[in-house]
């Protein structure tokens, strides 16, 4: 049954667009997936989707500009 509600949440938040200009959570359930940035299993959605709570995102140096 918690494998149910995983595969529900997966397909909720890979229904949300992503966002690319900044470093944000494009998902709404990516309190519950949390549990699973580093899952190599989910880390492609986690990355896409959860960039933010799973501290996937990119720091760019500005100094290098």
């Amino acid at each position: 049954m918690r494998s149910a509600y995983i595969f529900i949440a997966i397909i909720l938040v890979s229904a949300i667009p992503a966002s690319s200009t900044q470093c944000a959570d494009a998902g709404k359930y990516c309190d519950v997936l949390k549990k699973y940035c580093n899952d190599e299993k989910y880390e492609a959605l986690t990355r896409k989707e959860c960039a933010k709570t799973c501290g996937h995102c990119k720091v760019i140096d500005k100094t290098e500009y």
